[in-house]
C-alpha cells in the first residue's frame, strides 16, 4: 500500500496497486473500495460478488467485479474479517 500522490503519511487512505482504496478508520477497522480509476476502465458494472467468509487472508480473492467489458478479481489487501457489506453497491 502507499499513500496518495501528494498527501503525507498521516493521511488515514491508502491505495494499492491493484486499484482498491482502504480508508483507516481505527487500529482495527478499515473499510475497502474500488478506485474510481478502476470503476472508470471496468465501465456499467453488472454484477459483484463479495466471497463471504468468516475470515479472508492476505491476497486471497474477496471481491469479483463483472462489467460490460471485463470480469475483475480483486484480492484482500490485508488478514480479517468483513464486518459489514454496503448494500447499495450491490444493486444495479
Amino acid at each position: 500500500m502507499t499513500a496518495k500522490p501528494g498527501q503525507s503519511g498521516e493521511s488515514r487512505y491508502r491505495y494499492t496497486k491493484d486499484f482498491l482504496w482502504i480508508e483507516i478508520l481505527n487500529d482495527e477497522q478499515v473499510r475497502v473500495g474500488i478506485t474510481d480509476f478502476a470503476q472508470k476502465n471496468l465501465g456499467p458494472i453488472q454484477y459483484v460478488e463479495i466471497i463471504k467468509k468468516e475470515f479472508i487472508s492476505l491476497g486471497e480473492e474477496f471481491l469479483i467485479i463483472e462489467s460490460l467489458k471485463s470480469v475483475a478479481p480483486f484480492f484482500s489487501p490485508f488478514s480479517g474479517r468483513i464486518l459489514e457489506i454496503n448494500q447499495e453497491v450491490m444493486i444495479f
